[in-house]
């Protein structure tokens, strides 16, 4: 993991520790292939969710750079949104992408109004707007 993220990680850690609910993220983040079933199992087998984020962050920044963008997923998609803008520094607006099967989704973690993907996404399949290459 880059070290401006490793930082990232680092500046809220003690409030990441403390709002987060691992179960879900843990799921994800095996599912999508950042962990494997051993660092999942190291994690589940402490006893208290305070000890089991810390052991997630402290695996995460020993993984390739791809496991931010995935914990900032699986934290959006776990109804974590709060957690996933603390990591973000305490921006107003944290934005990250991500290319799933050719296609540029963005994903905007605040109180600003959603897009519309739909529209953002026939302008870059088109080749007319602006998008991830």
């Amino acid at each position: 993991m880059s070290d401006k993220h490793k930082e990232q990680l680092s500046t809220n850690r003690a409030k990441i520790v403390a709002n987060m609910n691992p179960d879900d993220v843990l799921n994800r983040l095996q599912s999508r292939k950042v962990m494997n079933a051993r660092d999942v199992s190291r994690i589940r087998d402490k006893t208290q969710i305070d000890d089991q984020v810390e052991l997630l962050l402290d695996t995460l920044m020993r993984k390739p750079d791809r496991a931010f963008a995935e914990l900032i997923n699986a934290l959006v998609d776990t109804d974590q949104k709060h957690v996933a803008k603390l990591i973000g520094s305490g921006l107003l607006c944290m934005i990250y992408s991500v290319i799933i099967l050719g296609m540029c989704q963005i994903r905007f973690l605040g109180t600003q109004p959603e897009p519309d993907f739909a529209s953002f996404q026939m302008r870059y399949m088109a080749g007319t707007g602006v998008g991830i290459r």
